[in-house]
């Protein structure tokens, strides 16, 4: 992935399992992936890019849903 065009970061994670009471956990069933693009078009790009639809029909099975949160520096 960060071999893509315009990728700078990729990290996939899970939650972790600590005691600090303020953690809102995601749950078991779900996986965050965190990811730094060089542009809005380059993840646009990323977005409809032949691997990424053929990574969604094999992985359709497994996914019961999907959030995209494009966030910016505070």
């Amino acid at each position: 992935m960060r071999a893509e065009q315009g990728c700078l970061e990729y990290c996939p994670a899970v939650d972790a399992i600590i005691e600090i009471t303020a953690q809102v956990r995601l749950g078991d069933d779900r996986v965050v992936v965190v990811e730094k693009w060089e542009s809005v078009a380059a993840l646009k790009a990323h977005m409809v890019a032949p691997h990424m639809q053929a990574f969604r029909a094999r992985v359709k099975d497994y996914v019961k849903g999907m959030e995209l949160r494009v966030l910016s520096p505070a």
